[in-house]
């Protein structure tokens, strides 16, 4: 045990560190959605998820922020994880993580944006668009039991042409945010892949147009993030913009100013093409009758009272470029605002402009 303390106070292992939870404000900024990964020893325990950490002030009854690693942790898995409690710390040691617990002195390990965390899960925060990533760490030996198994991480174009060559680099990371060329690394995606050579290089040929994901592995280390490329059968005006408004998104069968007969039941549209590849589409719906609003609440599929001219919360209905959502039933007599968010993998999200993915439209009452 004392083995596996002194190397995580040294930033390979989860640490033990001294927690400051932040608590929200009234004027503070919504909690980060952010990207959680967990690498098992042998497979993939959680793909690349996006997570909308809250302001929680404590995880599994101990101090500890929801917009932490360990508050992404406990959203991502649904509390599927162990950890001792320090009270020396006021952190935790993680000793299981969706059901698996590393072996002999291997432990797991916590990395942010490809950097190895010197502090524990609670006490290290997280920003927008953070990429949280926990690997169930190979220990080498004394006196750090540094990892053997460090994440690889790809490097891939934004766009590339149907048909066409497109060189791809794969680098080991050292935790500290600089990385090492691979070689022998197994690239792959839809319809490509490739193995690099000396130098960590790779060459594909997309076959597909679209947005393809890629991903490097190799036994003996930790698979990198995925990338993500889009494909152009013509132009690169197809992937669209990935500016900071992040992905484009379209509302289809509802115009802005409509007023329905019948209310619809579905919301449908499309989202992207974006170069980094969806990782999340989000609606809110609000509605207005008879001087009162309210939020629809996509857990429970009820409406909530509601402040008029605030925003509706938003709900996630997945990462399809083509999305839709089915409510309960058709909408009743009122007027409605719906918003459309997507992400996207560089954390970017679209910005709501009215006409566009904000629309405001109105179900006429029956006589």
């Amino acid at each position: 045990m004392h083995r596996k303390l002194t190397a995580s106070i040294t930033g390979a292992l989860l640490s033990l560190a001294l927690i400051v939870p932040t608590m929200a404000s009234a004027s503070s900024p919504p909690p980060p959605t952010v990207f959680v990964r967990i690498e098992g020893a042998s497979a993939t325990l959680l793909a690349q998820t996006a997570v909308q950490t809250t302001t929680a002030t404590k995880v599994k009854g101990e101090p500890c922020s929801g917009s932490s690693a360990g508050g992404a942790l406990q959203d991502a898995t649904n509390g599927s994880w162990r950890g001792s409690y320090s009270s020396k710390y006021k952190d935790f040691l993680v000793d299981s993580i969706l059901g698996e617990t590393p072996t002999g002195s291997n432990y797991w390990t916590l990395w942010v944006n490809g950097i190895s965390s010197s502090t524990g899960a609670c006490s290290t925060p997280l920003h927008e668009g953070d990429r949280e990533l926990w690997f169930d760490c190979l220990a080498g030996g004394p006196p750090n039991y540094s990892c053997t198994n460090n994440p690889l991480a790809l490097t891939a174009p934004a766009t590339a042409r149907l048909r066409h060559r497109v060189t791809i680099s794969v680098v080991q990371l050292d935790g500290a945010g600089h990385g090492t060329p691979f070689a022998g690394a197994a690239v792959s995606g839809p319809g490509v892949a490739a193995v690099t050579g000396s130098k960590g290089k790779a060459t594909i040929v997309p076959g597909k147009a679209g947005v393809i994901e890629l991903t490097a592995a190799e036994s003996g280390a930790t698979p990198s993030d995925p990338v993500f490329v889009c494909v152009y059968a013509s132009t690169a005006k197809t992937c669209g913009r990935a500016g900071a408004s992040g992905p484009p998104v379209h509302v289809i069968g509802i115009a802005e100013h409509e007023v329905f007969v019948h209310g619809p039941r579905e919301l449908r549209g499309t989202a992207g093409p974006d170069p980094s590849g969806l990782t999340d589409v989000s609606l809110s719906l609000l509605r207005r009758t008879g001087g009162k609003c309210s939020a629809y609440d996509a857990t429970s599929g009820t409406w909530h009272a509601e402040k008029c001219g605030a925003s509706a919360p938003l709900f996630s209905v997945g990462a399809d470029a083509s999305w839709s959502y089915l409510l309960p039933s058709p909408l009743s007599a009122g007027s409605y605002r719906l918003d459309v968010v997507a992400r996207d993998g560089n954390g970017r999200q679209t910005k709501v402009v009215t006409g566009v993915s904000g629309i405001d439209f109105a179900v006429a009452a029956k006589h």
